[in-house]
């Protein structure tokens, strides 16, 4: 099995029993009264998710430079927007859509790629939840596979269908035979769907980029760059960030087909870190990444 990264097993925060409290107060209390329990909740996961915290701590401390008392309040509030995030899906998912606000930017360019129908790669992180602004690419949603660390794929799975909950994204697992997950990639793309990835989290350890972001050295998932490149394909990047009154933002760059002699991914790599890093400054609090991330 492939080296992971310390202190990231492939699973997000949150599970069954999180998502089942939400569940239930949003269907039968209301959005507010789960986002209300959610402020507590917060406050818990500081002393009872050691690791989580820590690394928290150090991305404000060490990488934001931030003050003690101001650390301390972004620590709360950075558990508390990824608890809004998921009461959000879960609530999208519960036909409570409209209850959000939705804004884009660069949309229209966005759209036409999928309607040329051919092989689309997306490449984001984790702000947000990218999944609920698929609904508005109509009938091209049914064309999206997101691929997802299979451990992270059970649990919120096993989540969402225990409570009824339906997406119609494709899903494709990567676990430990990487080669059918390659496969099931290169399959979507020649029948010309698209194919989203996170672009900030990896699994295997000898299959990295390394560079300077936020002032500190970190690694990144070569997998997403390199298949791109070598499939050549559009590629185009996006993030999606929670604003005031419930209102997400979608936000799209295109980054076109990569036609020079070198794919090996870094390229497309090199066009997407300076974005990503704009986006972590810009919305610090809902960059979810909740391990030792830098070197």
């Amino acid at each position: 099995m492939s080296p992971k990264p310390d202190g990231w097993d492939g699973k997000s925060r949150g599970g069954y029993a999180g998502y089942a409290i939400f569940i239930f107060l949003i269907r039968h209390v209301g959005l507010r009264a789960a986002y209300i329990l959610l402020g507590f909740v917060a406050v818990y996961f500081v002393p009872c998710a050691p690791k989580a915290t820590a690394a928290i701590w150090d991305y404000y401390r060490r990488t934001l430079h931030r003050g003690r008392w101001v650390s301390a309040f972004c620590l709360i509030r950075h558990y508390y927007r990824f608890g809004q995030t998921l009461i959000d899906r879960v609530a999208v998912e519960n036909g409570l859509g409209k209850r959000f606000r939705y804004a884009f930017e660069s949309y229209d360019e966005a759209l036409r790629l999928f309607e040329e129908k051919r092989g689309l790669v997306m490449i984001g992180a984790h702000f947000g939840v990218p999944s609920i602004g698929a609904e508005f690419f109509g009938e091209h949603a049914e064309r999206i596979n997101m691929v997802m660390y299979d451990a992270e794929h059970r649990r919120v799975k096993e989540a969402l269908n225990r409570f009824g909950q339906r997406t119609e994204l494709r899903i494709i697992p990567v676990g430990d035979d990487p080669l059918a997950s390659i496969l099931d990639i290169k399959a979507a793309l020649d029948r010309n769907e698209c194919v989203s990835f996170m672009g900030d989290r990896f699994l295997n350890a000898h299959r990295t980029f390394e560079a300077d972001f936020l002032g500190r050295r970190a690694r990144f998932p070569q997998g997403p760059f390199l298949i791109a490149e070598r499939m050549q394909v559009p590629v185009v990047f996006y993030f999606a960030t929670r604003e005031r009154h419930r209102t997400y933002r979608f936000r799209f760059f295109i980054a076109g087909v990569e036609t020079g002699r070198r794919r090996d991914g870094s390229r497309c790599f090199e066009a997407f870190l300076p974005l990503l890093e704009e986006e972590v400054r810009r919305r610090n609090e809902q960059w979810f990444n909740f391990y030792k991330f830098w070197n």
